[in-house]
């Protein structure tokens, strides 16, 4: 199998802006100085040359799911880079800039990091460099933003990956691409968009897959406060009106879903269908219990600490004991989003609550997906009935022998009830 990687050279760091340069951020990478783009651009035009010699920074992170070759492929690059593949191995090339990375990529999250020296002469020219036309620096954009890749029939597929940004806050998110019906993913508390892999391969053929990473998650912002319904709803009403989708079904998993289970009722003219896979019954009476939150954020935070102790390898080993029925498909991503999880996630003490009765403004077809509590699932059947009480239309679906992680337990048994609603709704 052969695969061309064109990568998405998206600036990644934190830091303080360069003086003079509101394009540019100035962070530390393996100990040194490094410049970084805020916004993907030419880099080698007129009015944009840099006026250091210094470090360009582009990172860029896929699933890879193919054996055989894979070529990274650098358009345009005019200067000596040196690549990380998982962090890992460091290559040193120059143009035409091919190289087979087949070698060193993993199943599952792969991540590519890479650098660009500026030359000398930007900081220090003489009278003639200041007027004369000089060599572009760095990766010249636009850089394709997408993964190309042959599936194992031959065919192929391309996921592309990008940021929106929503009052102030910069959202990621993955997507399966195509001139099909939008299908939102929105993936559960510690989890990221990637975790949606293998149901976004299994629906991609019918329906353009949108897989977000919340606040906090993945690699989306985390700001420090807000991290209740209300807010996430706003995020993904606002991430749904950058992409310019129409009427998307929107599919939640527990605090996706609970979101999704907000914006429905926040803004019932933005979703076509909502399907919600075991969330928290909040609309269940329940007398407030800060003590038993407060337990809760502190036995979050412990387990949070001792995840992120453990290597990738090491979580996946510990998670695969706990739940061996899981594939090597569902592991890989799940360790990847602990590592990125902020614990700004915890920070719940401004949260807008949302008020429950709104579930009455939710008008867009409606699917409840519950499991078996006893294996740990959250919705009981008590919880069931009574959210067709506030939302009369919402069927609900039940899959027998799964707990919380539905389509994590039972893959074939809630594909089949999703497409069959997506399709008949």
């Amino acid at each position: 199998m052969y695969a061309v990687i064109f990568v998405d050279c998206s600036a990644w760091g934190e830091a303080i802006l360069a003086a003079g340069r509101k394009d540019v951020k100035t962070c530390f990478a393996y100990g040194v100085a490094a410049h970084v783009l805020i916004a993907l651009r030419d880099i080698g035009a007129a009015d944009a040359l840099a006026d250091f010699a210094d470090i360009f920074c582009y990172e860029t992170a896929f699933m890879w799911h193919h054996g055989g070759s894979a070529v990274l492929d650098r358009v345009g690059m005019y200067e000596t880079a040196e690549v990380w593949v998982n962090w890992e191995h460091g290559v040193r090339f120059a143009p035409p800039c091919r190289f087979d990375i087949g070698g060193l990529l993993r199943p599952g999250p792969s991540a590519l990091h890479t650098e660009v020296a500026t030359l000398l002469g930007r900081a220090q020219m003489d009278f003639f460099s200041r007027y004369s036309p000089q060599e572009a620096s760095g990766l010249p954009g636009p850089v394709p933003n997408s993964l190309l890749t042959y599936s194992e029939e031959g065919t192929m597929s391309s996921w592309q990956t990008g940021y929106v940004e929503v009052d102030g806050l910069r959202l990621h998110y993955t997507r399966t691409g195509g001139a099909k019906p939008p299908l939102v993913l929105a993936h559960g508390f510690s989890d990221h968009g990637l975790c949606w892999s293998p149901i976004a391969r299994a629906l991609e053929a019918d329906y353009d897959v949108i897989m977000v990473d919340a606040r906090g998650h993945g690699r989306s912002d985390d700001p420090e406060q807000e991290y209740g319904s209300v807010a996430m709803a706003r995020d993904l009403a606002g991430l749904i009106a950058a992409l310019g989708l129409e009427k998307p079904a929107i599919l939640g998993h527990s605090m996706g879903a609970a979101t999704t289970i907000a914006l429905a009722s926040m803004f019932p003219d933005v979703p076509g269908k909502i399907l919600l896979e075991d969330p928290p019954a909040w609309w269940m009476p329940m007398p407030a219990d800060p003590v038993a939150r407060d337990a809760w954020l502190a036995n979050t935070r412990r387990w949070i600490v001792r995840v992120k102790r453990l290597s990738i390898d090491e979580m996946i080993a510990v998670e695969r004991a706990n739940n061996p029925g899981w594939s090597d498909e569902e592991l890989e991503p799940w360790a990847d989003s602990k590592m990125r999880l902020s614990f700004n996630v915890l920070n719940r003490s401004d949260d807008e609550a949302f008020e429950w009765g709104l579930l009455a403004q939710i008008s867009c077809p409606t699917l409840l997906i519950t499991a078996d509590h006893s294996r740990g699932a959250i919705v009981t059947p008590e919880g069931a009935q009574e959210f067709q009480v506030r939302v009369p239309h919402a069927q609900v679906a039940h899959i027998a022998e799964a707990g919380h992680s539905i389509r994590r337990d039972q893959l074939s048994a809630y594909l089949e009830v999703v497409r069959a609603f997506l399709r008949d709704n």
